[in-house]
């Protein structure tokens, strides 16, 4: 879900939750089966867009490897579309809906995954959050002269089905 405010020039990127992981592989396990598929199908273009994701986002940056690479293109595709629609800001919101009927262990895994993320995209700057705080902002060499927030938002509920 994307909205974006034209007056503060902030674009809103929001990814939801329940329990299901932010993809099952990391960023290496997805370039190795983006190989594995280009030799079956040469005209697949995944292993150009991971490798692009690499070095156009993360400069080459080797620990990205065992980040979520749902994370990672979440990220370049939020900073992608700020520039192209020439925003200062983008606030990354991660709601994550609970519910009695969930894993505690997958809801604590896509916490620490989300954690490692930003403290990647941040330097170190911010490795650890809580649920319903606004972090940052952060601005470097990954944000491309872009202010970036973060925030982790917990809602809790019941199930609908």
């Amino acid at each position: 879900i994307l909205a974006i405010d034209e007056k503060t020039k902030t674009l809103i990127s929001v990814e939801a939750k329940t329990d299901e992981f932010f993809s099952n592989d990391d960023f290496l396990n997805a370039l190795k089966k983006a190989i594995k598929e280009k030799k079956k199908n040469n005209n697949s273009k995944q292993v150009e867009r991971l490798l692009g994701l690499y070095k156009n986002f993360f400069n080459c940056n080797d620990e990205i490897i065992n980040l979520r690479h749902q994370l990672l293109y979440w990220f370049a595709g939020s900073i992608a579309e700020a520039k192209r629609r020439e925003m200062k800001n983008i606030i990354l919101l991660n709601q994550v809906f609970k519910y009695k009927e969930l894993s505690e262990k997958k809801l604590k895994k896509n916490h620490q995954d989300f954690e490692d993320f930003i403290a990647l995209v941040s330097n170190g700057k911010i490795s650890e959050i809580s649920s319903n705080k606004i972090y940052g902002p952060i601005n470097n060499e990954y944000t491309k002269d872009v202010d970036v927030y973060f925030i982790e938002e917990s809602i809790n509920g019941e199930r609908l089905d």
